[in-house]
């Protein structure tokens, strides 16, 4: 059985998000996938001071004590993540950042890459492509797979049953695609984007080492000091090139900032 972990930045247990939520999930059969739902206002979450302790350390030494270690080991052991968020002031929801913030350690020690996600943004007027967006660029950062998304305009499924119907219809071929994408597998053909920001973190953590141990020692650690991926993947000699030119260009730019 298949684990899908949505995490919900909405205030609004039975707002649209969840809504929507619901006719996606018609489309899963029960025996086959399971979900868990996370509201993040059910959750204590501090917002991040900028004390940099989880990268000099480890995320076990943040000197603040809520459930944010809760919430990742949840999403630890799933298959695949759905992301819930109103659109407020042209962003993400509140709590949501704050979670993004306090797990942006898994930015340098990745640990989410072989997850698949899937977008919901709800508004009452602009914003949708703009935080998709945004949120499409975190998961890259993150490692996780982009699954694909739906915006969803609140009036409209307040007082349109025309753009339910058609926002049901359109759920269900994204569903399907959301499923062969969480059935593939774990060891999927990462992105060449993915294979350059794995490169990235990398080099950014290796050179580390004298002001974020715990980000420098996680690559030897994990034993992929001369590792293409996580795993072993084929590579062609033009992208084993161009990577180790992106490294040494990264390498570059960061000894001038160090100095």
């Amino acid at each position: 059985m298949k684990k899908i972990v949505v995490i919900s930045g909405s205030g609004n247990k039975n707002g649209i998000g969840i809504n929507t939520l619901k006719m996606f999930k018609e489309n899963f059969d029960e025996k086959e996938y399971e979900f868990e739902i996370i509201h993040l206002t059910d959750y204590y979450l501090n917002p991040c001071k900028g004390c940099t302790m989880c990268f000099k350390k480890g995320e076990e030494y943040c000197p603040l004590k809520d459930d944010v270690s809760k919430i990742v080991n949840i999403i630890d052991d799933s298959d695949a993540i759905i992301i819930i968020s109103p659109i407020y002031a042209m962003n993400i929801s509140g709590s949501l950042k704050t979670f993004i913030d306090r797990t942006s350690y898994a930015l340098h020690r990745p640990r989410f890459q072989n997850k698949y996600a899937f977008i919901i943004t709800t508004t009452d007027g602009a914003g949708i492509k703009h935080v998709t967006m945004y949120l499409k660029y975190m998961l890259n950062a993150y490692l996780i797979n982009f699954a694909g998304s739906q915006g969803v305009y609140s009036y409209l499924f307040k007082n349109d049953e025309n753009y339910k119907i058609k926002l049901k219809k359109e759920l269900m071929e994204k569903a399907k695609k959301f499923k062969a994408e969480i059935n593939r597998g774990k060891e999927y053909q990462p992105s060449f984007m993915q294979l350059a920001r794995f490169n990235a973190w990398r080099v950014k953590g290796i050179m580390s080492k004298d002001s974020y141990l715990k980000d420098s020692s996680y690559w030897e650690e994990k034993k992929l000091l001369e590792a293409d991926y996580f795993y072993p993947i084929k590579l062609n000699n033009f992208k084993k090139v161009l990577l180790k030119l992106i490294s040494k260009r990264i390498k570059s730019l960061l000894s001038k900032k160090i100095k």
